[in-house]
């Protein structure tokens, strides 16, 4: 999934209506999801600053990153990836 997102992205460069369809998605499911996780920020469990819906945009980069840990030959280390995502997603959403 993460090649094929990213290929798209990839070709879509160039491409405005192809680049304006993925906007729209990504867009749509940053806000619907923020909407999901406002009432954890309002109510204390997430730092109060946290922009729900610019979080979910940079998380979505980063998983998508990860194609670097997948691609055969990488020299990057599934778990220590998944260590360092682990730190910088709690820092974010939860460190003040």
């Amino acid at each position: 999934m993460r090649a094929a997102r990213l290929s798209a992205l990839g070709s879509a460069i160039g491409r405005p209506q192809l680049l304006d369809l993925i906007r729209e998605t990504d867009t749509e499911y940053a806000l619907r999801t923020a909407e999901l996780f406002e009432p954890y920020r309002s109510a204390g469990w997430l730092r109060p600053d946290l922009d729900l819906a610019t979080y979910f945009l940079w998380y979505i980069g980063m998983v998508d990153a990860r194609l670097h840990v997948e691609i055969e030959g990488s020299i990057a280390k599934p778990d220590a990836w998944n260590d360092m995502a682990r730190a910088a997603l709690h820092h974010v959403v939860f460190s003040n």
